[in-house]
């Protein structure tokens, strides 16, 4: 009797892995902290096309409305380019999601090289995050800049991890 095969020999696996990883591009990625008050929490689509941070000034202090001498208010507002390496697994992780639909062998190795490198591309966009922020940190000693990665960035890396597993699988079990 033939053998039946097993669920990673099906796109199941793979496909939600990838729609997982790309869902939590929705989901924020950084907390970005100014003496410890956060400022902004970023998703991983900001981070992949830009996104704007307030910098502090009246509007965002606690006691704004407590000053009441002075009737402008401060607040600027802060435009941040994209990262390549959130741009970068973005883009290589949608292409895995639709080479995760297709059942052509050289599909199913290229969607495990696509969630291999979309994983790499998240932990390229950490390394270069935190060493733009210690450089940052460098320059002023007055105020403390801290970025935390939030759950939801190491989900989504786990995500991608788990769609280049689960392809692999598949394509191992179709040979």
């Amino acid at each position: 009797a033939p053998q039946v095969p097993g669920i990673l020999a099906t796109k199941i696996p793979a496909t939600t892995s990838f729609v997982i990883a790309a869902a939590l591009f929705l989901m924020p990625f950084l907390d970005i902290r100014c003496n410890e008050v956060s400022l902004k929490k970023i998703n991983g689509v900001e981070l992949a096309t830009g996104y704007k941070v307030d910098s502090p000034g009246k509007n965002n202090s606690l006691l704004d409305g407590f000053d009441q001498r002075d009737t402008k208010s401060v607040s600027t507002q802060e435009k941040k380019e994209s990262n390549i390496y959130a741009q970068a697994a973005l883009i290589i992780g949608l292409a895995g999601l639709l080479l995760s639909f297709l059942n052509a062998k050289t599909a199913m190795a290229a969607a495990a090289a696509t969630g291999a490198l979309a994983a790499v591309a998240l932990i390229g966009l950490m390394i270069d995050i935190k060493r733009q922020v210690s450089s940052q940190a460098e320059q002023s000693k007055d105020v403390i800049i801290s970025v935390n990665f939030t759950p939801w960035f190491y989900l989504a890396v786990l995500a991608f991890g788990a769609a280049a597993f689960f392809s692999y699988k598949r394509l191992k079990q179709t040979v």
